[in-house]
This record gives C-alpha cells, structure tokens and sequence, in this order.
C-alpha cells in the first residue's frame, strides 16, 4: 500500500510550521480541505449507494403496503400483465 501524504518542506522563518502535527500518517476526515479526491470520490459513491438502497427499501415497503400482493410480486420481477 502506497503512502497517501506528502512531504512538505518547512522554513525555518514561517511561524506556523511550529504549529503544525508532526507530520507522517495520519486519519483524515472526508470533510477536511486537503483530502485526496480519489477517497473524496469512494466517499461520495459510497454516500450515493446507501442513499440509493433507503429509497428503494422504503419504495418496496410502500408498495407493498398499498399494492396487492401479485403486483408487487410483478413489479419485482419485471414482467409486464
């Protein structure tokens, strides 16, 4: 597995290099600013895929509540009658 964080040279005169974590591998949230946008894309597919199966869970619950029981079964499979 490849190393994801890059190295960065840090001046001596720059007051905020003394602030900074010491740097190597660290956990880095979706949300922060710097992220790498391959994990940014995986987080938003992965976000999508969850979203998708809710809706479809809570579309097949609606129509089997409100739709007779061979309709649904049709509906599932596909085939048109």
């Amino acid at each position: 597995m490849s190393d994801t964080t890059t190295a960065q040279a840090e001046s001596a005169e720059s007051p905020a290099a003394e602030n900074r974590p010491p740097s190597g591998r660290r956990l880095r949230l979706p949300g922060k600013g710097d992220g790498n946008p391959l994990f940014r894309n995986a987080y938003a597919l992965m976000l999508n895929t969850g979203i998708s199966a809710l809706l479809g869970l809570g579309f097949w619950l609606a129509a089997a509540r409100y739709y007779s029981e061979s309709a649904v079964g049709q509906g599932s499979a596909g085939s048109p009658r």
